[in-house]
């Protein structure tokens, strides 16, 4: 049986019926509600869309988690976080994202902890998935 977007959004509570302030970006990436509802466009499978609706899933969870601190200096974590959160959330379904998806955002995360002065090295798992680019 193959996955549809649909059959992975009702494994991890996505709303694909409706989307708020409905828009390009919105169809394609999703987006979070003030009451913490996640929505995404119910769309043609494909592992970009999947990352693409996995990353908001793990970016809801970490939000609503009270133990996260959720600042902006720790971006370059959270992006990490949301990555990793989102390959092993696709792992479950079976499903395989491949690393040229994630290639911006490790990039970005580089960028990020320069920009706050955090020595990657020092944090070997954040280091090692970032410099795979």
């Amino acid at each position: 049986m193959m996955l549809t977007i649909h059959d992975a959004a009702v494994r991890y509570r996505v709303c694909t019926s409706c989307l708020p302030e409905v828009d390009y970006l919105n169809r394609t990436h999703g987006v979070i509600d003030g009451f913490g509802v996640a929505h995404f466009a119910d769309r043609r499978f494909t592992r970009r869309a999947l990352r693409n609706m996995l990353l908001l899933v793990a970016r809801r969870d970490r939000a609503a988690d009270m133990e996260y601190l959720n600042v902006p200096q720790f971006e370059f974590f959270y992006l990490w976080h949301d990555n990793v959160e989102a390959s092993r959330m696709a792992m479950e379904l079976g499903v395989r994202l491949p690393a040229r998806l994630s290639r911006l955002d490790r990039l970005r995360c580089l960028q990020l902890a320069r920009r706050q002065n955090v020595r990657l090295s020092k944090r070997s798992a954040i280091y090692a998935w970032a410099h795979d680019v």
